[in-house]
């Protein structure tokens, strides 16, 4: 995080006219590259270029702006999805939205452990939808929470963006693909 500002410190959830937001202070002097605008601010999430910004973030701070990413486009993907969305199957051999959005949080989980030394796997059952969505940004959070904290990360952020969190993008991009399948798309948007 740039000199003077100060990191948010964990994500919430955001209502209807709200998007999925890092939580920090909200003035623009203070506010970290990686945290997202609450919607109607200026209808734009406001990018950060690590190429032309003079701070030149640490790898922490590109993975807590991958996290951002993560709870901007889930968000995205999993507010207002249409009844029967969570079972939708579309091949034999295929998980539903429900077993996928369950696996992103056994991701996060991963992660967490990771970054604390522990690396321990665990497969979650999946509950509800709406009890998987919840998960989704408790378990984002806890992992933004524990990247803030301070103590050195216990693997190697490389390590960290191309197991969990590069598998977690996969598998929010599947679940915007399956919300068209369902006649039910997210609106796009231009994230440059």
């Amino acid at each position: 995080v740039p000199a003077g500002r100060e990191a948010p410190r964990a994500l919430v959830r955001g209502n209807e006219t709200e998007t999925f937001r890092l939580k920090g202070d909200n003035d623009a002097e203070s506010r970290s590259s990686c945290s997202l605008e609450p919607d109607g601010a200026n209808d734009r999430v406001p990018w950060w270029d690590p190429m032309t910004d003079e701070s030149r973030l640490e790898p922490r701070a590109y993975i807590r702006h991958a996290l951002g990413t993560l709870a901007y486009r889930g968000g995205k993907v999993v507010r207002d999805a249409p009844a029967g969305f969570a079972a939708l199957k579309v091949g034999e051999a295929t998980r539903t939205p429900l077993e996928i959005l369950a696996h992103v949080g056994d991701l996060f989980e991963w992660a967490l452990s990771l970054v604390r030394g522990e690396e321990e796997w665990r497969d979650h059952s999946p509950d509800d939808w709406d009890a998987e969505v919840d998960r989704f940004f408790r378990t984002l959070a806890a992992l933004d929470e524990a990247l803030v904290a301070d103590g050195a990360l216990r693997c190697s952020w490389e390590r960290l963006f191309q197991g969990p969190i590069a598998d977690a993008l996969t598998h929010i991009g599947q679940l915007a693909m399956l919300r068209r399948l369902a006649a039910s798309p997210i609106r796009g948007e231009n994230y440059f």
